[in-house]
């Protein structure tokens, strides 16, 4: 799904930023300048707008995180 918005829940950047990607067309995002963590469990939000927020807990240095958004309305 593209332009879903999405950022680490309780993580920051090099910078002491929030992390934060948009997907591209085919679903894909990176987040960069991330410090050195892999290994580490976080939590992916991901927000669109007519979708329910959903979060995701992946292991950091994976590079497939499916994320599910369910319309909002529906339960």
């Amino acid at each position: 799904m593209e332009n879903v918005e999405l950022y680490l829940e309780d993580w920051q950047t090099k910078d002491g930023e929030t992390p934060v990607a948009t997907t591209d067309k085919y679903g894909r995002y990176s987040f960069s300048n991330l410090s050195n963590k892999k290994g580490r469990q976080v939590i992916i939000v991901a927000n669109k707008e007519g979708y329910k927020e959903s979060r995701t807990s992946v292991w950091l240095g994976d590079n497939r995180h499916p994320i599910t958004l369910k319309p909002k309305g529906n339960n």
